[in-house]
This record gives structure tokens, sequence and C-alpha cells, in this order.
């Protein structure tokens, strides 16, 4: 399993090869639905009445009709398709190609790409929407770029911190709380979305996922290796933090995880969840978070 998803009354779990849909009450597998080509670098999104995965190496987007568990639309994308979004009556995807990536818009009236595609920085790789924009996280070098939906214009173009030799991941983004917020290096870093003025850096070890839940800001970390060279992780030093936003401090302990690849994370109204590469899927309450473990079917993506 490489993303999450959760709407329809499901949670979506995107592998090699398929998606698979969980019942988020009893964490029992309800569908597995196939999706070739799909693979550590696709990404899951639901939207527009569907669910949307994309493929990179076949560069095309699957629609999963929700009622039915079937895809009814395979949408070539024009390139290596890997980030995903919906919002603004569009479904938004990244293509990482040499040099300058870009953003397509699909139509989901059509079943098409609308309109040219709008170039953005190298190495894209996660879009969201959010405050009447689009957002796009690029990596080579770090920056996110707002994207007005309707004209396509880059609106802003804010830094972030490059990578260091040995971060566990490319990071990651989200749109909330009146703030544009990355996690990258160690470090969870509150902007401006106008023109992207640090308004808060907030240390967390491995920081490389985050979801806005429940009036929280969340972030999942990596474990920490038992050797300087290699990736050995250590069980229960990846972890998952809650954040104010009105205080921009942390509310309580980090929650311990025996995860030893967590690749992913979302929340529904059931909870929250995280995956743990190849394979495993854990829940927690948001309400508590201290305690209530459900690990899910292993062997679902």
């Amino acid at each position: 399993m490489t993303s999450l998803a959760s709407g329809d009354g499901a949670l979506w779990v995107s592998g090699f090869g398929s998606v698979s849909r969980l019942d988020p009450a009893s964490d029992r597998l309800i569908a597995a639905i196939r999706a070739p080509g799909s693979d550590e670098y696709s990404r899951v999104a639901v939207g527009e009445g569907s669910v949307w995965v994309t493929s990179t190496s076949r560069g095309v987007v699957y629609r999963i009709d929700p009622s039915t568990d079937r895809v009814t639309a395979t949408i070539h994308t024009g390139g290596p398709a890997q980030g995903i979004a919906v919002g603004g009556g569009r479904i938004w995807v990244t293509l990482v190609l040499p040099g300058p990536g870009k953003l397509i818009a699909i139509d989901p009236r059509s079943n098409h790409v609308s309109g040219p595609p709008i170039t953005v920085g190298p190495g894209p790789g996660q879009v969201v929407y959010g405050q009447h924009a689009v957002w796009v996280q690029n990596t080579s070098p770090a920056s996110v770029m707002r994207i007005n939906p309707e004209s396509g214009q880059i609106t802003t173009v804010i830094g972030t911190a490059t990578l260091s030799p040995g971060s566990p991941g490319p990071g990651a983004i989200a749109v909330g709380y009146r703030s544009l917020w990355s996690v990258a290096n160690g470090a969870l870093t509150r902007l401006a979305p106008g023109g992207g003025r640090t308004i808060a850096r907030i240390a967390i070890p491995r920081a490389v996922g985050i979801v806005l839940a429940e009036g929280e800001v969340w972030v999942l970390s990596y474990p920490r290796s038992s050797s300087p060279t290699l990736f050995e992780p250590i069980k229960h030093t990846a972890g998952v933090w809650a954040i104010d936003p009105h205080t921009d401090r942390t509310v309580r302990q980090p929650i311990r995880l025996h995860a030893l690849q967590p690749i992913a994370f979302t929340t529904s109204e059931h909870g929250l969840w995280v995956a743990d590469f190849p394979s495993t899927l854990t829940r927690f309450r948001l309400a508590s978070c201290h305690g209530h473990r459900r690990p899910a079917r292993r062997g679902i993506a």
C-alpha cells in the first residue's frame, strides 16, 4: 500500500496493481479493484462522486465508481502521473517529466484532460486543493506553487526547505487554518499562503506526512535507524504528533507506532489511519489517540 484516502463511506488504499476498499467501521476488506501499473508512486483521491488513482508507469488515471467498485474510465494524461487532488470541479494531476513538471486538469464530466498543461517546477509530487487554489509541491529545488484554478496562472511561489541528505522522504504539504503547512527535515513549518512568510517552525524529528483534522494538525514521523549508513528501523520510534494551530505547539505526547516504514496516513470519521509499507494498516480513534489501536488486514494491497 502506498496511498490512502477516505470518502463515500470507505477507506481507499492504493497498492501495487490494485485499489482496496475497506469498511472503516469494521476494518473489513470490501473489494479489491484492479488498477494495472499502479505502484509505489501512485496516489489516490476521492471526489466528484468517484475514486481516482494514478498510474505513474502507464501515464493514466483510473476512475472508480464507488457504487459498483468498478473502473469506469482510464484517462491518459500524457506523462507519468503521480500526485492527485480533487477540487474546484476538476481532478488535478502532477506529471513528473525531465526538467520542469506539468500540472493537468481532468474534467470529470468528459473524462478528458481540460485545457493545456501548466508548467510547474522540477520533480512535482504532491498536489492539494484548498482555499480556492491548487498547490503543487516541487522537490528540485524545493518549493510550493499556488495556482489559480480558473486561469491556470501561477500566483505565488513559496520556497521551502531543501531536503537534507538522508531525509526519509520528500516531505508533504497541507492547506488549512489560513496557512500553508510543510513538513521536511525534521520540522513542521507554517507559512503565510500569500507570500510564504514563515509564521512558525515546530521541531518534529523525521517528519514525513501531514493531515488536518478535528481542529488539529497531525504529523507522521519516520522511525529512527540503528545504523548511520543503512536504514535499519527501530520499533516504536515512529510516531504521530498533534499540533494546535492556535498556539503552534504540540498538544500531547506523540503516539508511538509499531510501524517500521510508515508511508501514508489519512483521517476519516472513524479515526486516523497509518499505512506501514508494504501491507499493514493501523487505526486510532481521534477522540483519544491513546490505547485504541486496531490493525487492519494484512496483504490487502
